[in-house]
């Protein structure tokens, strides 16, 4: 304060001192962190975490029901491991933009992670029949635009997709819960043959329960004595008993018999399967081995199936070769089964392992040709002494001419590469006469008998004995 009382000098001026400072950076790199956190980094879609916060911020509204679309590619991992990874991301990328042309106010798309991919639906009808109907809609239009054939080398694969769903009205909603109805759901269309849209139902749930259970059970089976060796006898056009196959039977404590095609994908799975064939070879050689005594016995062939997890295992034909040791026996009469998808992963190395097991003198047939993807020119290279015609060509033999004619394509095939051929899944007389006429050597199914305990089949070797007697 100057001598007159005053703050104002007249000779002083005010200044106003501002300090700016450009923050459009600091939020660019804001929304940077957050596009980050819920974007995936390949395809540009949604992630699993926004998929979460969406559901979340759902306002409750029991007007109207709420979807979670689980979409799971077919046979990813067969592409991405005989393809490449790069060539992976590309499909999966293509697959994005499939899907997201989907995407609308109501409808977000995202890529929960690997090959699995998800929508929710918001705004959907009260009525869930209506609300249902829609939803499946809107996944069979997504399934047949996914659906798709791409040609990569000398190697075809058929692109397609299943699709799980779930719905409740938003009242009802939590994430976990959508989420894991929905992946139920997918397991289901899965084990029904892919390539199909199933929505929950509450009996998928009992399902999965009880391959959970199975899934934990399996790991004592073995030590408990549960797996049961059966064999399915083998016969040639004349009837004459020329082996058989060995296949397993569990006999669960709570579900009784529960057969191979349940409880195999879940063996390989969880990786016992190397377990639990490791104890089929050594079961297989101590029969075989006894056989070998036998003047009546002494020929017959007895086919095991080999895994494709168990076929690339490191140490596979070393502890093949440990048990074999300890046996005498023909080694060929020994047959492992093997299905096509074992040439598809690593090629080069699959037919170097099968020639080492050929140069030990083992039998090896390829198992369900006809329904995977193995090249023609992988076929002339394999080692194989027999090829087996899958069931699902026996069955429509008589019905459909088209399957006749590939049947008498793959029998003509097998004859020029020096194999025998036998057909799988043989019910009738009329099947058998058919693809005895096709030149087919060997046969197998319920026309002769179902796959029987041991006991059982030794009535076969012993009608088998007074036949050649």
């Amino acid at each position: 304060m100057d001598r007159f009382g005053s703050n104002d000098h007249p000779r002083r001026k005010k200044h106003v001192v501002a300090f700016l400072r450009d923050i459009t950076e600091r939020k660019r790199a804001e929304k940077k962190i957050q596009e980050l956190a819920f974007t995936d980094n390949l395809t540009g879609l949604f992630n699993r975490n926004y998929l979460e916060k969406l559901v979340a911020d759902i306002e409750p509204d029991n007007q109207h029901h709420l979807a979670v679309v689980v979409i799971d590619v077919d046979n990813f991992k067969l592409i991405n491991d005989t393809q490449g990874h790069l060539e992976g991301d590309r499909l999966l990328c293509k697959i994005s933009k499939d899907i997201e042309r989907f995407a609308s106010a109501q409808i977000v798309a995202f890529r929960l992670g690997g090959d699995e991919f998800a929508l929710v639906i918001n705004g959907l009808p009260a009525d869930i029949q209506q609300a249902e109907a829609e939803t499946l809609q809107l996944a069979e239009s997504i399934r047949k635009s996914i659906e798709s054939v791409v040609v990569t080398s000398d190697i075809q694969f058929q692109i397609s997709a299943s699709i799980g769903i779930a719905i409740n009205l938003t009242t009802e909603t939590s994430y976990e819960g959508l989420l894991k109805k929905a992946d139920i759901a997918l397991y289901e269309a899965k084990e029904s043959g892919r390539n199909r849209c199933f929505l929950f139902r509450s009996h998928m749930q009992q399902k999965l329960e009880r391959q959970v259970k199975l899934e934990t059970g399996l790991h004592s089976a073995l030590a408990h004595n549960e797996l049961m060796p059966y064999l399915q006898p083998q016969f040639d056009k004349s009837l004459r008993l020329t082996g058989a196959e060995l296949l397993l039977r569990w006999q669960h404590p709570e579900y009784g018999i529960v057969s191979p095609a349940e409880f195999i994908p879940i063996a390989e799975e969880t990786r016992s399967i190397i377990a639990i064939e490791l104890w089929v070879i050594e079961y297989a050689c101590q029969l075989l081995n006894a056989w070998h005594s036998t003047p009546e016995t002494q020929q017959l062939q007895l086919a095991i199936n080999i895994s494709v997890v168990h076929f690339e295992q490191t140490g596979f034909i070393e502890s093949l070769e440990s048990i074999l040791s300890n046996y005498v026996f023909d080694r060929k009469l020994l047959k492992l089964e093997l299905t096509e998808t074992v040439a598809l992963v690593n090629p080069e190395k699959a037919i170097a392992r099968m020639h080492l097991l050929k140069e030990k003198g083992l039998g090896i047939s390829m198992d369900d040709f006809g329904i995977g993807h193995a090249s023609l020119n992988y076929l002339r290279d394999l080692p194989i002494d027999q090829l087996k015609i899958d069931k699902s060509f026996i069955d429509r033999l008589t019905s459909d001419t088209k399957v006749k004619d590939v049947v008498n394509c793959i029998i003509t095939l097998a004859k020029a590469l020096g194999m025998q051929i036998i057909a799988e899944g043989v019910e009738t007389q009329e099947q058998k006469t058919i693809l005895e006429s096709l030149g087919c050597d060997l046969y197998q199914g319920y026309l002769f008998s179902p796959a029987v305990p041991l006991i059982e089949f030794q009535r076969f070797i012993q009608e088998n004995s007074a036949v050649k007697h």
